[in-house]
């Protein structure tokens, strides 16, 4: 994690102790992947409890909201990953409660479809600069240690060593936050980076999403189970030390409404709503 990365999480925390008290708000932060569905979800907990108030803070992403969890300035964290042992305090449940497709994305000019993963590796790794339109592909990557990037890393041996190499390229654009780089892929002509469905679906972004190896993670109702690429999303929090509406919001999640959201919102719901500790 940069130091400046590091710098806004401590400053966000520092918000975050001054805001309203937990008794009656829940306040939620993490990965930039379920942010958007996690506003959904607070909205309608809210019409349904009027007395609480879900409030979902920007991106943290996933370290910086599980440690603001371990630190008592949140009730709540997202996560894209499981909690490391390093991470772990006494108390601590990381709730698999969703996956999403972990997908490539281009802007929506682009007049490509999709790509080989074959071909995903040599952009990465700069045996190829062009789309097949010849158009300049645009690359935007993620932080060494994100999330995002080490999942990108994980899908083969050749992707390993493609990342590896576009670490190594010069004046290559790094989007630190999810968000950030959701933003470049969209206003940059001929982009290629990585994102989650979920949050492209959430915030309504206008991208395209690539097929890969022929295979769309869009289905015809949602998140295409065939897609061969998935994150888990997590629900981060104390066990002993949540309050009513904490405990609420996190059985609405996992609720039949609120199961239908996360569907809504690109996400496939997991799990039966039990906390692993």
């Amino acid at each position: 994690m940069t130091g400046s990365r590091i710098a806004a999480i401590v400053a966000t925390l520092a918000f975050l102790a001054t805001a309203a008290p937990a008794e009656e708000t829940v306040r939620v932060s993490g990965t930039g992947a379920a942010i958007g569905g996690m506003k959904l979800l607070g909205n309608a907990f809210g019409k349904r409890h009027p007395g609480v108030k879900v409030v979902v803070f920007p991106s943290l992403g996933s370290t910086g909201g599980i440690k603001a969890v371990a630190a008592g300035k949140l009730d709540l964290a997202v996560a894209a990953r499981p909690v490391k042992e390093d991470e772990r305090v006494p108390g601590l449940v990381e709730n698999p409660y969703a996956k999403t497709p972990f997908v490539f994305a281009t802007s929506s000019s682009n007049p490509a479809g999709g790509l080989r993963l074959s071909e995903i590796e040599d952009i990465y790794a700069g045996r190829r600069t062009t789309w097949p339109g010849g158009e300049t592909v645009f690359l935007v990557l993620r932080p060494p240690s994100d999330a995002f990037t080490l999942f990108l890393e994980s899908i083969s041996p050749g992707m390993k060593d493609a990342v590896k190499a576009s670490k190594e390229r010069r004046g290559m654009f790094v989007g630190i936050t999810d968000q950030e780089a959701a933003d470049q892929i969209e206003r940059s002509p001929g982009s290629l980076g990585v994102t989650s469905y979920s949050l492209v679906s959430s915030e309504k972004r206008n991208v395209k999403l690539l097929a890969v190896d022929g295979v769309s993670p869009v289905g015809k109702h949602g998140a295409n189970e065939e897609y061969p690429y998935f994150m888990n999303l997590y629900l981060v929090y104390l066990k002993d030390r949540t309050a009513a509406p904490v405990d609420g919001f996190i059985e609405f999640i996992g609720s039949k409404e609120g199961r239908r959201i996360l569907r809504t919102s690109g996400n496939i719901p997991t799990g039966n709503g039990q906390a692993r500790p």
